[in-house]
């Protein structure tokens, strides 16, 4: 059996960046049932990658692929170690936890969750089950998790061997065994949890608490294990030298948007310093719960702060580039807020007139500030966008359609939430008011292409924090608003038109699926999402969308 792998080599054609690696014939069939490759594995970077970008993410993705080789031969060659009942126990809970957090942005509808649990508990049952009465005489049903064939199909089901693999732990037979053992019973928790998920119910993981933390035995396991670690509670670990060193490298290799980076970045900044004025005292929990101010609510620093630090360091675990993180298991308890507003959050019919009498009193501006105050707040009030995806409007995004006249929210103009484009019809009143006067006057001045409602920059900034014009002019609206008295905290000043759209939009019964579709809003059930309506079908809706009266 070869000792060294073969080299992989990226190159570059046409632009496009790409690397092969041979997979040694030793582990050719374990390597395919874990991952589907059979001879070989390829990487990929379109053309227009930047070229330290793929380089990086070329490093990542060979590393991997060569702890997997180096872990599955381990095991080929015995070279696995035992584990006690409590660490095989508490490996599963790492298994939990990995399994649940690939699956909390999307869990998708309650019946996946519900329907997987049935699927193997059904196909163990067939294998190993069978009915035991108990004293009132009920059938219980039970299933004999220790069988090997029940344990093969969990390990399937559970990807259980590939979260091994990855971690680079190689276990004795009977080590395996208790793991998945262990693995089948957390498996049932994990697929309540995403059910609860799926349903809506956001609440805390209470099963977290009963999960102990890992920690690897001291005999040796093979390459990677070191990188192992545990997912940790928030005072067993220490974050890395530099958590905006780390930050970086996420902003490398997962590109969030620019919003999210200069969001975000604040808080591995003051991570480092806190870890560094506070040395090896430093607790993730005590550190959270020092971040709440008077100007500074504890919804921010659970949203934004604890948000931020929890997703940056599970993808630096799942990365290899720390043992464990620090932030799993900590909370920021958010006080229940009371609701003394009648519409709650959208706007109440005196605070919409207010808005739309002052915008409409601008008459015909041209600049495009004047026509920002003027425009935006009516274009979100006859399409229920966010305020954010219509500052950044530009002239080639309204189009003309053989439906009416549409405008395009596209992430080519700037950040959209959902990262999709979508088309929204045009209400004929904004019609009649004059918008697309304005659009084709923006249009004669700038030409095809260019931006509505601010004025292009000279250059682009250096600045790697600066937002763009478009969040400036956002920003400026939200302030006007508040300068025309709708003053009330209890709603924001630009998003409460989404809520109002809405709330109007049902009222004139305008369908679900295309009040949804309207506002960028996804699919309530699978089913919808074979329904998603048209241009041509939200053309019609908005025809019956009530006018705005302003006197």
């Amino acid at each position: 059996m070869a000792s060294r792998f073969s080299m992989a080599t990226l190159k570059w054609t046409n632009g496009a960046a790409k690397a092969r690696k041979r997979l040694p014939e030793d582990i050719r069939s374990e390597y395919q049932a874990l991952y589907g490759q059979v001879s070989e594995v390829k990487f990929h970077r379109p053309a227009g990658t930047p070229p330290e970008k793929a380089k990086a993410e070329f490093a990542a993705w060979l590393a991997e692929v060569e702890g997997r080789i180096a872990t599955l031969r381990a095991s080929k060659g015995g070279n696995g170690v035992d584990l006690t009942q409590r660490q095989a126990d508490a490996l599963a809970g790492d298994w939990y936890r990995w399994f649940t957090s690939q699956h909390l942005d999307n869990p998708g509808g309650p019946k996946r969750w519900s329907g997987l649990r049935k699927e193997l508990w059904d196909m163990a049952y067939h294998i190993a089950g069978d009915i035991v009465d108990d004293v009132e005489e009920t059938p219980v049903y039970v299933v004999d998790f220790e069988h090997p064939e029940v344990l093969r199909i969990f390990d399937a089901g559970t990807r259980a061997s590939q979260f091994l693999t990855d971690r680079g732990v190689s276990l004795t037979e009977a080590a395996r065994t208790s793991f998945l053992f262990a693995v089948a019973r957390e498996f049932l928790a994990a697929t309540k949890t995403l059910e609860r998920r799926a349903s809506g119910d956001w609440s805390e993981d209470k099963h977290l608490d009963q999960l102990a933390a890992f920690e690897p035995p001291t005999s040796p396991i093979i390459a990677g294990n070191a990188k192992l670690g545990s997912v940790a509670s928030c005072r067993d670990v220490s974050p890395p030298a530099s958590a905006s060193q780390l930050f970086e490298a996420y902003i490398l290799d997962r590109q969030p948007k620019t919003s999210t980076i200069s969001r975000w970045r604040v808080v591995f900044t003051a991570l480092d310093s806190a870890r560094e004025a506070d040395g090896p005292d430093w607790d993730a929990q005590q550190w959270l719960d020092s971040l709440r101010t008077e100007n500074r609510s504890a919804r921010t620093v659970r949203d934004i702060w604890l948000s931020a630090a929890r997703t940056v360091f599970v993808w630096a675990v799942r990365k290899r580039r720390v043992t464990a993180n620090p932030f799993e298991g900590c909370t920021v308890e958010v006080p229940r807020t009371s609701q003394t507003r009648e519409t709650e959050k959208e706007f109440t019919e005196v605070e919409a007139q207010t808005i739309l009498r002052a915008s409409a009193a601008l008459g015909s501006p041209m600049d495009p500030w004047g026509a920002a105050k003027r425009w935006v707040p009516w274009l979100c009030a006859y399409s229920g966008a966010r305020v954010g995806e219509l500052t950044q409007l530009r002239v080639q995004d309204i189009e003309q359609r053989a439906c009416g006249p549409v405008l395009r929210i596209t992430p080519d103009a700037g950040t959209v939430k959902t990262g999709k484009a979508r088309t929204i019809p045009i209400h004929p009143h904004l019609v009649e008011m004059g918008l697309l006067d304005y659009v084709e006057a923006v249009k004669a001045r700038l030409g095809k292409q260019g931006p509505l409602f601010f004025r292009p920059p000279a250059r682009p900034s250096r600045n790697p924090s600066y937002r763009g014009p478009a969040v400036k002019a956002r920003e400026r609206l939200a302030e006007w608003v508040r300068e025309l008295g709708v003053t009330d905290p209890g709603i924001q000043p630009n998003h409460a038109w989404r809520h109002s759209f809405k709330r109007r939009a049902a009222r004139a019964g305008i369908e679900p699926r295309i009040r949804d579709g309207i506002c960028g809003h996804a699919p309530r059930t699978v089913a919808e999402a074979y329904e998603l309506p048209t241009v041509e079908d939200m053309a019609v809706a908005i025809q019956k969308f009530p006018r705005w009266k302003v006197p």
